[in-house]
């Protein structure tokens, strides 16, 4: 996996793409079913994106919210392979979480799964669409520069 520089404090290096919510419904005696995955509706093809979930209803003793599922489709031709999970990620109740996938060179697509226990939640996703620099470009800028100086250096020496 490639590391990257980013500037993530920089508002205007992130794009709102999804937000939902969804609630439970009861039924006349009091039960409920737990609440559906979130199938966003949205082809990912940026690296890093912030996730937050929100729960008001959330005990204080609850610690996760649910899953996120990193998915692909695999192959391509006339008859696709399965979606395949590249990654999961537990999401903690109330927060937000700065996510940096793997650089696959193809879209993907997130699954939310809430816990069975959550009986309202709220899923927001950004995108990180700023610029994205490679460290191993930035280490190779830094030693051409010190050995340009090396060698101005000795230039004017000589």
């Amino acid at each position: 996996m490639n590391n990257y520089l980013a500037d993530l404090k920089n508002d205007n290096n992130w794009q709102q793409v999804y937000q939902d919510s969804k609630t439970v419904t009861y039924d006349a005696v009091g039960g409920y079913s737990p609440l559906p995955a979130f199938e966003i509706p949205i082809t990912f093809d940026k690296l890093i994106i912030a996730v937050r979930t929100l729960s008001a209803g959330a005990k204080y003793s609850w610690r996760f919210s649910g899953v996120l599922t990193q998915r692909m489709q695999l192959g391509g031709g006339a008859t696709p392979l399965p979606v395949a999970s590249l990654s999961y990620n537990r999401l903690r109740i109330n927060r937000s979480h700065l996510l940096h996938f793997p650089n696959y060179n193809t879209d993907y697509e997130l699954l939310f799964e809430p816990y069975y226990w959550i009986k309202n939640i709220n899923l927001t996703i950004w995108e990180y669409v700023g610029p994205l620099t490679e460290y191993v470009l930035e280490a190779i800028k830094n030693d051409l520069s010190q050995i340009e100086t090396k060698i101005d250096n000795l230039s004017s020496h000589s």
